[in-house]
């Protein structure tokens, strides 16, 4: 049974077709998992995030409206900042977090542990990324640092709950993986999932009056990141994502352009809406635990 949640969003799609817009867990997709994060935080909380934000560096500041797409006089938000990650893949300095967005697998893996994450991750995936970036936002003072910190792990958990961030090398996480009669924007799989999939939400409306259901077993170490990894493994090899077939366990590439069924976008956009959800959930509790 569909919950209030997603009520909300299947009252929210304006439109079942592929759009043509582009939202470079795209710019829309990050924007939802950390305001969804930051709206629980406290007011104190809200207002130490805010007081981060003011390190945020001009040309930083410039470098990432311009990405966005956004007016000069917009007062840049920490939601909006989540995205800054992919404003500067193209910068010599940052070069070496361009492979932290993502994991490569076999395509007969079905788990991602501990032992799997030390022989194949070695300081260079979205896994050590995490650990990484959640140790400095603990032992930095308040600087341009500690919300560098900030926002990476706010990326980051975006980027991990997207399912075909855990993927592929040689179809490039489904970049590869073609889509017939799509749009050009949406001509392959991994558009659809970073974008596609949520399109036609409307994400302020979508934020208002989202709540988190928090208990006493909730909490994050090294063991439940591989877990979030291992999530978005599961979802990715499912048929009704249509990123594989499995033959004798291996998670083989499909026919070249992929047929979508009718109900793709409705039936996955849900599924999109709930890593989404888990990922700002997850968020919030690293800030309000390290921040």
């Amino acid at each position: 049974m569909l919950n209030k949640f997603y009520l909300l969003i299947f009252i929210l799609i304006t439109s079942y077709a592929w759009g043509d817009k582009a939202y470079a867990l795209g710019e829309k997709g990050h924007y939802l998992v950390c305001q969804l994060a930051y709206q629980q935080l406290s007011a104190a909380q809200q207002t130490d995030v805010k007081q981060l934000m003011s390190y945020f560096p001009e040309s930083e500041r410039k470098r990432l409206k311009k990405h966005l797409r956004l007016p000069k006089k917009h007062q840049l938000t920490f939601a909006d900042a989540c995205s800054w990650p992919d404003s500067i893949k193209q910068l010599k300095q940052y070069k070496q977090f361009n492979q932290w967005h993502f994991i490569n697998v076999g395509r007969d893996r079905t788990i991602i542990d501990s032992s799997f994450v030390k022989s194949n991750c070695k300081l260079n995936c979205i896994i050590d990324a995490i650990s990484y970036h959640q140790k400095q936002l603990q032992s930095q003072q308040k600087g341009w640092l500690k919300l560098q910190a900030l926002l990476f792990l706010g990326h980051w958990l975006g980027d991990i709950h997207q399912p075909l961030h855990v993927s592929f090398k040689s179809d490039l996480g489904g970049n590869k993986s073609l889509i017939k009669d799509a749009s050009k924007y949406c001509s392959n799989l991994h558009r659809v999932w970073d974008s596609c999939l949520i399109n036609h939400l409307n994400r302020k409306t979508y934020v208002i009056d989202q709540t988190f259901k928090i208990d006493s077993k909730d909490h994050y170490s090294q063991d439940n990141i591989n877990y979030w990894a291992t999530q978005s493994l599961k979802i990715s090899r499912l048929p009704k994502t249509m990123y594989c077939q499995i033959i004798d366990s291996h998670c083989q590439p499909h026919k070249q352009p992929i047929i979508l069924p009718k109900n793709y976008q409705l039936e996955q956009q849900e599924v999109l809406l709930t890593q989404i959800n888990l990922a700002a959930k997850r968020l919030f509790l690293m800030i309000n635990s390290d921040l």
